[in-house]
């Protein structure tokens, strides 16, 4: 049985939202290098329950982050959500998961981060998504964060609809304002050269 002090995330709950998982974790702190062992057998009461409201915020540090939360799926099939690290910067991310199978663990790694090749990310994206098939069962997640970068970790939780509807938007977004900025490099172009003619 796993001791936590933060509930897990329910997903039947979450269908077609964007929860916030920092209300979710708790986290600990490393000055040395852990396995992936170590780090998922160390004890609750090593951890801290997150302060600030949303997000994770421990500023310039050389330590190793670890962040641990769960999640619920109470379906008989699997349920397909995302999970987001809404910072950009940050160097390195590795997702631990540990599913519980027939009473045996299976234990999974993908990585991520910006020091790594953004090709090789299973979702092209600015920030750090992982695509996750959650199967039933009630699974353990741990993130391992390191960065020479300001370690400021929202973490969210996106339903697939909400994940379009983001990317959807911010792709307007941005196309809006490369398309101003071409007007102005345009208008700026044309200026010069009537300028020049006129003197």
């Amino acid at each position: 049985t796993w001791l936590w002090a933060k509930p897990a995330l329910n997903l039947a709950e979450a269908t077609d939202k964007t929860v916030n998982l920092v209300d979710y974790s708790i986290f600990y702190t490393s000055k040395v290098e852990l396995t992936f062992k170590q780090a998922l057998a160390l004890p609750v009461k090593s951890f801290k329950e997150v302060k600030s409201a949303g997000v994770i915020g421990l500023g310039y540090t050389s330590d190793t982050v670890w962040i641990r939360f769960r999640v619920k799926n109470f379906s008989i099939e699997n349920i397909l959500w995302y999970l987001e690290i809404a910072n950009p910067l940050l160097d390195k991310i590795d997702l631990v998961t540990r599913l519980r199978s027939e009473g045996e663990d299976q234990i999974s790694l993908r990585s991520a981060g910006d020091s790594r090749e953004f090709n090789k990310r299973e979702s092209k994206y600015r920030n750090v998504v992982f695509p996750i098939s959650e199967p039933k069962g009630e699974n353990l997640y741990m993130l391992k964060i390191q960065s020479t970068s300001a370690l400021t970790m929202p973490i969210l939780m996106i339903s697939p609809k909400n994940f379009e509807k983001k990317q959807n938007r911010e792709n307007f977004l941005f196309g809006v304002y490369y398309g101003l900025m071409l007007i102005m490099l345009l208008y700026n172009i044309i200026l010069f050269f009537f300028s020049k003619e006129k003197s």
